[in-house]
């Protein structure tokens, strides 16, 4: 991982932003992200997924955000690199990576480079986000991920941000 200067700012008079980069994949499992994001509806913050479009898997994703009646509360930012990346992980105060399947999940480690807490699948090898208090490692039902994203998305800004400074 390429440790970049820039850290997440958690400013608190901003939007709040939850972020997933990555290939929009059906791997990623994006679906249950949007329906868990759909069933909580967090005040004042925003999903933003960023990554490139593979087997035309946006379009559902688009599609089903539509559905969901959650079309205003996503943004799709399409793959993104160098320092539109790395502004997009210093606007953010959450990672997400709620994948089927990973063998590591580099922009997870990217994330937490960056001083992001981070919420992670256990598809994926990131059992030390619980160890080290860096984020959540919980399972990947509907269920389960909007329990976690509820209670998350309630702490404060400088609660996460003692979170990714681990």
């Amino acid at each position: 991982v390429d440790l970049s200067p820039s850290k997440a700012k958690f400013d608190a008079n901003a939007e709040r932003i939850a972020l997933f980069v990555g290939r929009l994949h059906p791997i990623k499992n994006l679906p249950t992200l949007l329906k868990a994001w759909a069933k909580v509806r967090p005040s004042g913050w925003r999903l933003k997924l960023a990554g490139s479009d593979e087997v035309g898997h946006c379009a559902e994703l688009r599609a089903l955000a539509r559905s969901l009646k959650v079309e205003h509360l996503v943004e799709f930012c399409g793959p993104v690199y160098g320092e539109e990346k790395e502004a997009l992980f210093a606007d953010a105060e959450l990672f997400l990576l709620i994948s089927k399947s990973e063998n590591f999940g580099v922009a997870a480690a990217e994330a937490l480079a960056t001083g992001l807490p981070v919420i992670a699948s256990k598809s994926t090898p990131w059992s030390c986000l619980e160890k080290e208090e860096l984020g959540w490692w919980i399972n990947d039902s509907i269920d389960s991920v909007a329990a976690t994203i509820e209670s998350v998305t309630k702490l404060s800004s400088d609660t996460l941000r003692e979170r990714g400074q681990r």
